[in-house]
């Protein structure tokens, strides 16, 4: 083979697909740089005259820059959070960060810091982003197709982008509030610095207010950014978080997730030819209680090479995330008992002396998962992203992703195509459709440190997107939005299989009446994860105003329906099947450093499955309903002025201005005269009034 010269074909046939594509992939960036001095200078001129196609971040997204994030941190409080307000996202639970993303579950969700992938990147109980504002660049939300070099998750993507060019000068901030203090320094120089630190104390307010609650957390960054070459520079970059959650009477329950990265990476931005290497380390710890103890070790190296020229740009990447894990459970825990004969009568007997149903928690699954044990978790994926703007009305974006995935000695290969069409109608005026597929190993629905991404058991999960929408440009500095949208699901562990698995698949089939009956292992009682199929099809619309207007914000609504049905053929209503939910976000600029912004958040009801014992039926009957609607009204002030010191900045904010509570379930229970009395759960209404300074030098 000559020098600077490799057949792909060759490795392709002679090595299993995903791993020949890895290899294939380095030998297309080993011989890539080369293209650089091969190009002209007309080339040159094209690029630039179609650099305002937006090839950087494809996709279809919503997108912010960092001047805008900046602004909505000031009358808003949290640029970050706001992505809960975009359509076709829905909270778990009000003040929980955990997002429910056109169906797929909160660990469907990819999340993305400074291009390194986080279990979270929302604080648990408070919910603000775990970076500062100063030390990030933008921010972009896809909630359907996104692009090829985002994979491995069913759902949404969160990608926020570490901090941007060195300042032109050294900036320095400090704030300090009833809740946490953190601080903030940017330097100049060769090695320019870029450092956060936050600690939360918020225990102080609590015990004011009597409550059991405990909560703290705290978060650091530290960046840096040398310039190594003409065009090429070497990053490093260091971040964590922690979170702690529990009861003062009952500290065995209390909840720990804490996770740290360590990125390096280097990048050489050509006019044409982009080339970029990162290696990144992680530790991740999850803690729930005595019950469940999760840490893994994870190492992920990427590299990739993008080409751009006259409009088009080509990039080819892989990428590899090595884990090392740990799980521990109590060893009373081990084995249990429901995994033993299923044809003895007096074992599925219900206990009518509480609530009349059949509970298989989360613990049950974890326990008889076969992948518990394995320590070693590896994926290695590679993908190639090609977008076109072949005539100025038209711009196709397609990609296609591979990954092995590497557990227990045994292997599963996804292959994900995806594309995404846009037409400039008129002026305007820009239609788009798109289409792809992605695969998630079957883990806790939930993102939880330790346990993201952490194979359970065998097979992968599949998701389908599919939308269609269009956007216009208004008078008054207004845009339109709107997006039809179908997910298809398959082979997806549901958040509702797991918390009530009996309650959302045959109840009867987990009794058995007579000895020796022949019958199927119920669906909760066998080894692995519950899973099933499910759907989530809707119409998404969104009004906004730019953003540097004084009056801004936008409206968001989300009008969808979803199913789902149980491996074992059950069908059931899934938490997402929300009707209806609406975000109005607001911000006014009053002049004279006087700053506001106000939210108002709507859904309705959740639905509500229970599970009776009827005696007269000699059978378990389903009850399904809808919990009550959700309103919740949220309030922020900001009023700064110009001081020798710096710029000062006054500080109020009200999470909950309204008191909501929030319906969390209902239960039923046994009267006398085997009569049967439900009732609903709330939550007690999460009422955060804040107050504090910040002062920018």
């Amino acid at each position: 083979m000559a020098p600077g010269r490799c057949d792909a074909s060759r490795v392709l046939s002679s090595l299993p697909s995903a791993a020949g594509l890895a290899c294939a992939l380095l030998c297309v960036l080993a011989a890539s740089a080369s293209w650089t001095a091969q190009a002209q200078d007309a080339e040159r001129e094209d690029f630039r005259a179609t650099a305002r196609v937006k090839t950087d971040e494809p996709g279809a997204a919503t997108i912010l820059d960092e001047r805008e994030v900046r602004l909505l941190r000031r009358r808003q409080g949290d640029g970050f959070r706001l992505v809960e307000t975009l359509p076709g996202t829905s909270p778990l639970f009000s003040g929980v960060p955990y997002l429910l993303v056109r169906g797929a579950p909160p660990s469907g969700t990819s999340q993305y810091y400074d291009g390194v992938p986080v279990p979270t990147f929302f604080h648990l109980a408070l919910g603000p982003g775990i970076a500062h504002p100063t030390l990030t660049s933008g921010m972009r939300f896809h909630s359907g197709v996104a692009p090829a070099r985002y994979g491995r998750r069913t759902g949404g993507v969160l990608v926020v982008d570490g901090p941007g060019p060195t300042p032109a000068a050294p900036e320095a901030e400090l704030e300090a509030r009833l809740l946490d203090s953190q601080a903030a320094v940017r330097t100049r120089g060769d090695w320019p610095l870029s450092l956060h630190a936050r600690l939360g104390y918020a225990n102080a307010l609590l015990e004011a207010i009597d409550s059991r609650a405990r909560l703290r957390y705290w978060d650091y960054q530290a960046h840096t950014r040398r310039k190594v070459t003409a065009r090429g520079h070497f990053t490093l970059h260091a971040f964590g978080m922690l979170d702690g959650v529990g009861d003062v009477n009952e500290p065995e329950d209390d909840i720990e997730l804490e996770f740290h990265r360590l990125l390096l990476r280097f990048e050489q931005l050509g006019e044409r030819v982009h080339l970029g290497a990162s290696l990144y380390a992680g530790h991740d710890r999850g803690q729930l209680g005595e019950e469940l103890d999760g840490r893994s070790l994870r190492l992920g190296p990427s590299l990739y090479v993008e080409r751009r020229v006259a409009g088009t740009r080509v990039r080819l990447g892989a990428d590899m995330d090595a884990q090392l894990t740990r799980l521990r459970r109590p060893p009373e825990s081990q084995p249990r008992s429901r995994l033993l004969d299923v044809n003895d009568p007096d074992r599925f007997l219900p206990d009518f002396d509480d609530q009349l149903t059949v509970e298989t928690g989360p613990e049950d699954f974890v326990d008889q998962s076969p992948l518990t044990t394995v320590p070693g978790r590896n994926a290695i994926g590679a993908y190639l992203e090609l977008a076109l703007a072949p005539a100025r009305p038209f711009e196709v974006e397609t990609g296609v992703r591979t990954d092995l995935f590497l557990v227990g000695g045994r292997k599963a290969q996804s292959i994900d195509p995806s594309m995404l069409a846009r037409y400039h109608a008129s002026e305007g005026v820009r239609l788009h459709a798109g289409m792809g597929t992605s695969h998630q190993v079957p883990s806790t629905p939930l993102p939880i440190p330790g346990l993201d991404d952490f194979q359970l058991d065998r097979g992968l999960s599949r998701a389908i997107q599919t939308e269609a929408g269009l956007t216009a440009e208004l008078p008054w500095a207004l845009e339109l939005s709107s997006t039809l949208f179908h997910h298809a699901f398959e082979h997806l562990v549901f958040l509702e299989l797991v918390l009530d698995c009996d309650g959302n698949s045959d109840a009867r089939a987990a009794f058995t009446f007579t000895p020796g009956q022949a019958r199927d292992v119920p669906l909760c009682r066998t080894r692995g994860l519950p899973r099933g199929d499910g759907r989530a099809y809707g119409a998404e619309v969104r009004l906004s105003r730019a953003l540097e207007e004084r009056l801004t914000g936008w409206l968001s609504y989300t009008l969808a329906w979803a199913d789902a049905r149980a491996a074992d053929g059950t069908r059931f209503v899934p938490q997402f099947d929300v009707r209806q939910s609406a975000d109005l976000v607001l911000s006014f600029d009053w002049g004279g450093g006087l700053e506001s912004g106000a939210r108002l958040h709507y859904r309705s009801g959740k639905p509500a499955v229970n599970t009776i014992f009827a005696f007269g039926q000699d059978r378990f009957e389903r009850i399904d309903t809808r919990l009550p609607d959700f309103l919740r009204a949220d309030l922020n002030l900001t009023y700064g002025f110009a001081t020798s010191v710096g710029e000062v900045e006054l500080l109020l904010s009200w999470a909950n201005l309204t008191f909501a509570r929030e319906a969390t379930k209902r239960d039923c229970f046994l009267l006398g005269g085997l009569q049967v009395r439900c009732q609903i759960d709330y939550q007690p209404a999460i009422v955060l009034p804040n107050a504090g300074l910040r002062v920018r030098m």
